[in-house]
């Protein structure tokens, strides 16, 4: 038993060795975590400044570029302004152009239709005083035929007059 307390009691000791050995590794253990936990505290730290300064400078950045862009926009409406009246003048002045135009075409046209209308109206008075040459040529053919066909019926009165005593002698002597 003596042999069994020994042993038990250098179990013990040994127990209690590694449980001091074991502390000791959880004290360091606990100061190096605690450590790096401070070190961890102090990069995060570091990081979040970091962050913070680089987020201060970004809105400084972004505060610059919104500002270049609506420069950039206020330029672009002038220009697109600028464009607008440029073009509405230049529209203008094409309209005026364009009416300027049509009307020298109307001008032209008005006169060459005058002239045209002056050509007809001569024309019209030739055709009619052709036509009335005509009318007068119809009536004077009409009077001749008229002339013509009355010898006509004579002559056929005195062919048949002279067929008829040719056919008959005797008749012939007695018609004076």
């Amino acid at each position: 038993m003596v042999g069994q307390i020994s042993a038990f009691a250098m179990i013990q000791a040994e127990f209690t060795d590694v449980r001091t050995e074991i502390g000791g590794l959880r004290d360091e253990m606990r100061a190096e975590i605690g450590g790096l936990r401070d070190e961890m505290r102090t990069e995060i730290g570091g990081v979040r400044a970091e962050v913070g300064s680089l987020r201060d400078e970004m809105h400084v950045e972004i505060g610059g570029l919104r500002a270049e862009i609506g420069s950039l926009r206020d330029e672009l409406r002038a220009e697109i302004g600028s464009l607008r009246d440029e073009l509405r003048a230049e529209i203008s002045s094409l309209r005026d152009e364009m009416h300027a135009e049509i009307g020298g075409l109307r001008d032209e046209m008005r006169t060459e239709i005058g002239g045209v209308r002056a050509e007809v109206g001569s024309l019209r008075d030739e055709m009619r005083t052709e036509i009335g040459g005509l009318r007068e040529d119809f009536v004077d053919l009409r009077e001749r035929m008229a002339r013509v066909e009355t010898h006509i019926a004579i002559m056929r009165e005195d062919i048949a007059y002279l067929v008829g005593r040719r056919e008959s002698p005797s008749q012939a002597e007695t018609q004076p």
